[in-house]
């Protein structure tokens, strides 16, 4: 049995933590026909290095410090040096796609980074995902691993958001010809294999459409707006996302048709920072804003301003296509085949101004997208904490992050539905949760407040059992455990049990409820040629006792291997499905048929006195108990063995044993009276 931490794609760990939210790392952009923007400078400066060239998607990364890691199209990758990275050709993105990819830096880790793309249309192969290692070749870079299929069906629509922790990142598609949402996790230890699939919202490619769909969520990662591309209608629909569970909700539809056609099918959005606005461009090349405060879809579409129109303009200049939120809190705006991009100027005001020459390329090209970024990035709280958990318990380590150098720091952590207060005065803490359930994480620092939501599941453990040799037996059902999120074999498989048939190493990986953590185990298994029978278990008192004479044992309780247990016998600690394992001499193995336990008699409860317990005299026994009284007292060995036993008269409240001259060990008391009956452990010195 081999056990590890889960890297979906990765058995390597490179490099140290990062500030995963770092807005430097937005801060280079590539894009269109060799066009780019540097947002390092005082003001925007112009990039005319770039090698991109991409007719809509691209995505592009820089360090913590904002200098330029690498940027691709869906298809291709470059380096800092605006060179074809090593191995990154290829890729199974599309340069015709809206949102063609999105790149995620590993959480907590200075060198790996996964890209993920999207076909165009809708067909093969989907979403997929590569892992880049930015420290091979002297810092320039390399695809590791590449063209990894996730989904086969998707829209080409591609968004990714920070977790509810601050550290881990969602990332966000959709399906095709479907209604269907798929968010996958990427934590410290990998991309979680399982999505969280969301079932919401109208269906997506009907009709004649293809994949042409885009979507976007907010800079805070609470909203997500998706646009409907359908020959017959033509809408949007803004969602709320949880963050912590990867789920969408409360989808809100608003139409953008209008007499004509007119901003028939969304093709970009963006909000507002604010929230407030969401801003959307339409095949039609229109540029249009709604009012989302109301809430309401119907309410929402009568708030549509329409900011450009093509009736009178330049065509050239007034394509406007792919949009995107800059460091600056401004509004970007791609313009098809212009030397121009178009800006919205204050977009969280009523008062936002369209600019159609916002910024000048100057010998370079604009075409219909611009980078696609994590949207949280962008997202500047006053305060904000994050947190992170130890996996294999339930302690949380809480980080308080603020712009304002904060000197003054609260904590409070409750448990919702009754619990205490837990509070905290520095900026950064440990704290175990004591209790499963839903928990809310308050923070305090100086006049500004931030609540989170925290659901904590009980400690789980992971264990295949030790590598076995199986004689006189065909087949063995490996079980995983119950209650995790998600579970995937060495052949992909899902589910908690795998039923062997063939000589050969078994895996598995799991992932807990709240795709935190991540484990997986290995067992070999070997089905030998002798001949081994199975063993019987038989109880005696509170004692499960096997047949003799292998060489060794293994006792599991509900398919879990007991600490210590390795002797034919075994006193019941508690209630459960017990069984063992044997092995001979020939390392042959056998399991035993299984032996519910349920209904064993219960432990002596306070109300009876026993003592002295280590005991090498008189044991003493006295009744408190109201209506109760005694009617036997047993002493057995751990072989079930009876060694004294006293039928006691009526009406007995007291009684006492005797014994010296018993064989020191550990023995097991039965106590019997008119309604019960009760055992517990006596050690004779």
């Amino acid at each position: 049995m081999k056990k590890y931490l889960f890297l979906f794609f990765l058995y390597l760990i490179f490099g140290s933590s990062t500030n995963a939210q770092d807005i430097k790392r937005t801060n280079i952009w590539y894009f269109g026909a060799n066009a780019g923007i540097n947002f390092n400078t005082a003001s925007p400066s112009i990039l005319t290095n770039g090698a991109l060239i991409s007719d809509e998607g691209c995505a592009t990364i820089s360090d913590t410090n904002g200098n330029l890691l690498f940027y691709t199209n869906g298809e291709t990758v470059w380096n800092k040096n605006h060179q074809v990275m090593q191995n990154g050709t290829g890729l199974l993105g599309g340069t015709s796609s809206i949102q063609s990819s999105v790149i995620v830096p590993f959480p907590e880790n200075d060198s790996l980074y996964y890209i993920f793309t999207v076909y165009a249309d809708g067909y093969w192969p989907g979403l997929c995902a590569q892992l880049v290692n930015i420290n091979t070749q002297n810092g320039l870079g390399s695809v590791i691993l590449k063209n990894i299929q996730l989904q086969n069906s998707v829209c080409e629509a591609l968004i990714a958001t920070h977790h509810e922790n601050g550290r881990d990142v969602w990332v966000l598609s959709k399906g095709y010809k479907n209604n269907l949402y798929y968010a996958y996790l990427v934590t410290n230890k990998g991309l979680v294999p399982c999505p969280v699939i969301t079932s919401i919202g109208f269906v997506n490619g009907v009709g004649l459409a293809l994949a042409e769909s885009s979507m976007k969520f907010s800079i805070d990662g609470r909203k997500v707006a998706s646009g409907l591309y359908d020959e017959t209608r033509t809408e949007i629909e803004v969602m709320d996302f949880n963050k912590s569970t990867g789920t969408l909700s409360n989808a809100v539809n608003i139409s953008a048709y209008t007499n004509g056609a007119t901003v028939n099918q969304p093709y970009a959005m963006e909000f507002s920072p604010n929230k407030r606005y969401l801003y959307f461009t339409g095949w039609l090349n229109y540029l249009c804003r709604y009012n989302l405060s109301s809430g309401i879809g119907d309410s929402i579409a009568k708030t549509r301003d329409t900011l450009y129109s093509p009736s009178g303009g330049n065509w050239l200049l007034g394509r406007p296509r792919g949009m995107q939120v800059t460091p600056q809190n401004k509004i970007l705006i791609a313009v098809a085949d212009s030397f121009y991009l178009s800006s919205i100027e204050y977009p969280d005001s009523a008062n936002s101004g369209y600019v159609m020459q916002g910024i000048n390329l100057g010998s370079k090209k604009s075409k219909n997208g611009l980078p696609n970024f994590i949207s949280s990035y962008f997202y500047r709280p006053r305060i904000d904490f994050h947190y992170k958990h130890i996996c294999g318990s339930n302690n949380y380590q809480f980080f308080g992050k603020d712009t304002l150098a904060i000197t003054s720091w609260q904590w409070r952590i409750l448990k919702l539905n009754g619990g205490a207060n837990n509070y905290y005065t520095t900026q950064n803490i440990n704290h175990t949760f004591i209790d499963t359930g839903a928990y809310e994480v308050r923070l305090i620092a100086g006049n500004d407040t931030i609540i989170k939501s925290i659901h904590i599941y009980p400690i789980m453990q992971l264990n295949l059992g030790s590598d076995v040799t199986l004689c006189n037996a065909d087949s063995l059902m490996l079980f995983a455990g119950e209650g995790y999120y998600c579970y995937k074999w060495q052949d992909s498989s899902g589910g908690a049990t795998y039923n062997v048939k063939q000589n050969g190493s078994y895996y598995v990986t799991v992932v807990t409820p709240d795709l935190s953590c991540s484990f997986s185990d290995t067992i070999q298994i070997q089905f030998g040629s002798g001949s081994i029978t199975k063993p019987v278990i038989i109880r005696k008192a509170d004692s499960l006792i096997a047949s003799a004479g292998y060489s060794f044992y293994q006792w599991y309780l509900n398919d879990q291997p007991i600490n210590g247990a390795d002797q034919y016998f075994i006193i019941r600690s508690t209630d459960g499905n017990y069984k063992i394992k044997v092995t001979d001499a020939s390392n042959c193995s056998i399991f035993s048929d299984t032996y519910n336990t349920t209904g064993f008699p219960v432990i002596i409860p306070e109300e009876i006195l026993v003592y002295p317990n280590p005991v090498d005299g008189l044991l003493h026994i006295e009744l408190t108990l109201g209506s109760e009284l005694f009617e036997q007292a047993e002493l057995l060995n751990v072989t079930g063995q009876t060694v004294h036993l006293k039928t006691l008269p009526e009406n007995s409240r007291a009684v006492e044993m005797n014994c010296e001259g018993l064989a020191s060990g550990l023995y097991l008391l039965k106590l019997t009276t008119n309604t019960k009956t009760f055992t517990q452990k006596i050690i004779i010195q």
